[in-house]
């Protein structure tokens, strides 16, 4: 994930720009049930962005200014993504995920105290990270490897099996 001194960065409603633009490999987003809230212009670009990022080698285009005038530059947008919030994604959104719905706690629950769990969140931190380089590359070759269709997930729509995929290949 990515981490901002140690920290993993926690996006709040992204702008478009911002989601195509960024270099974090996981977007984390609570509150994205909120993005109902933006206008139809940003909900509907913002929108485009996560819709497309389910897929790999996705891109979004975009002109950019140049010193030699304008010109149309791609930006990857395929990556994992958590957003979480209280509200049902868009119908096409929630296509293209696994979906844990949240739900209000009915009672009052034990205060969770990040800033006590700091030292277990850092080694857990530093024990996936050093996984993902030690096994990154074979776990890229497994996904390249994969036949076209996986018998475990022959009985699921197409859209689930492409996003199940990655998680199998684990």
């Amino acid at each position: 994930a990515a981490l901002a001194n140690g920290h993993p960065q926690v996006t709040l409603i992204p702008t478009p720009a911002v989601l195509f633009r960024s270099t974090k490999t996981v977007l984390v987003m609570d509150g994205a049930d909120k993005l109902r809230n933006a206008d139809k212009e940003t909900m509907g670009l913002v929108m485009a962005v996560l819709n497309a990022g389910y897929e790999r080698g996705a891109c979004v285009e975009r002109v950019e200014r140049g010193k030699e005038g304008f010109a149309v530059k791609s930006f990857p947008v395929y990556g994992p993504k958590v957003l979480a919030g209280l509200e049902a994604l868009t119908d096409a959104l929630a296509d293209r995920c696994f979906m844990v719905r949240m739900q209000r706690t009915p009672a009052r629950l034990h205060r969770l105290n990040l800033r006590k769990l700091e030292d277990t969140a850092q080694r857990l931190r530093d024990g996936l990270t050093a996984w993902a380089e030690v096994n990154g590359d074979a776990v890229g070759e497994a996904y390249e490897e994969l036949p076209d269709e996986l018998p475990t997930l022959t009985r699921f729509e197409d859209r689930f099996q492409d996003i199940a995929e990655p998680l199998i290949t684990l």
